[in-house]
């Protein structure tokens, strides 16, 4: 009876070892977070494109103008805002950090197509 607690004991162990690495590169990722409006009325500009270039992270903007990218590698990066019917908008050097939230708002000038 002893050697099977040992034995289950010794699984256990075994385990928590192994997924320990797991746990740590979960909390290895930052957030982006911001808004999209346009430029003159300033209304939230919904269904907007957010691409974190050089990757394939992205999200589009919801009714409020928001939107929300989760578990970014920690690095610098270029971030590019689109709708149709506006100029597309690229901001440089845009910093994500381990367990930090970075924010980041895009104004889009209308492009109509004449």
């Amino acid at each position: 009876m002893n050697s099977y607690k040992f034995i289950s004991r010794l699984i256990i162990f075994q385990l928590l070892i192994l997924l320990t690495p797991l746990i740590n590169l979960q909390s290895q990722s930052g957030k982006l977070v911001g808004s999209v409006t346009d430029a003159v009325t300033g209304e939230a500009l919904i269904g907007a494109n957010i691409l974190i270039n050089g990757t394939t992270l992205g999200a589009a903007t919801d009714v409020k103008g928001k939107f929300l990218i989760l578990k970014i590698p920690p690095a610098t990066y270029s971030v590019t805002a689109s709708i149709l019917g506006y100029a597309k908008e690229t901001q440089t050097e845009v910093d994500i950090n381990v367990d930090r939230t970075t924010e980041i708002n895009f104004k889009l000038k209308d492009e109509t197509i004449q």
